[in-house]
């Protein structure tokens, strides 16, 4: 028995051995003619790719015009969540292709190219601030009369734990209410001090 189980495993061994010789060659071919390549067929090979890791997220590019520039963004719409995927310096939307790919298909999910990154066009600033705010267009905006449809209002309440006031600005953070205020207590200075606590 041990004898035929030790022939088994030397077996399936050289098995494997023989089929990461074919991978290693396989690859080795790739490279080499990768190598080969001029630079516009890199170009062209490394579109494609991207094209096929978009088409797999299902994210389709778009433009918007912004605070100072036109911006390019990928955008696969859906009913669920909206998720932003902001890369950081020096990269793209498409740093974000296959980490998008793997969230949900209901997820709503919008991948800007910061200003001078990527295909939106080059700015005069690129200070955090100018480039958050040409992330506005991106993001929707949804006003509510919560005179006329109180229930909303009510659920709001229910589920946050705080008490309805109008008019009234909530800040939430990993799903928790981190600030809340009505009437005069709504300041920018407060807003920016609830955002900087939720920040640290």
């Amino acid at each position: 028995m041990f004898a035929i189980t030790k022939v088994f495993f030397k077996k399936v061994a050289i098995k494997r051995v023989a089929s990461l010789s074919i991978i290693t060659a396989a690859l080795t071919t790739t490279m080499t003619g990768l190598s080969g390549c001029t630079a516009h067929q890199q170009d062209a090979l490394f579109a494609k790719v991207t094209e096929l890791g978009r088409d797999k997220a299902g994210l389709e590019k778009h433009q918007v015009e912004t605070l100072d520039i036109e911006m390019t963004y990928l955008e696969r719409k859906a009913d669920g969540p909206v998720i932003m995927l902001v890369h950081g310096f020096s990269a793209n939307k498409d740093t974000w292709l296959r980490f998008a790919d793997y969230l949900p298909d209901n997820y709503h999910i919008i991948a800007p190219d910061l200003a001078g990154h990527g295909e939106s066009e080059k700015a005069d600033s690129y200070d955090l601030e100018a480039q958050a705010d040409r992330l506005n267009p991106l993001c929707a905006w949804h006003y509510l009369d919560l005179i006329a449809h109180r229930d909303y209002s009510n659920l709001i309440a229910q589920e946050l734990g705080i008490n309805h006031e109008s008019p009234q600005l909530i800040i939430l953070h990993l799903g928790e209410v981190i600030w809340h205020d009505s009437h005069q207590g709504i300041t920018p200075e407060a807003v920016m001090g609830a955002l900087s606590t939720a920040q640290d």
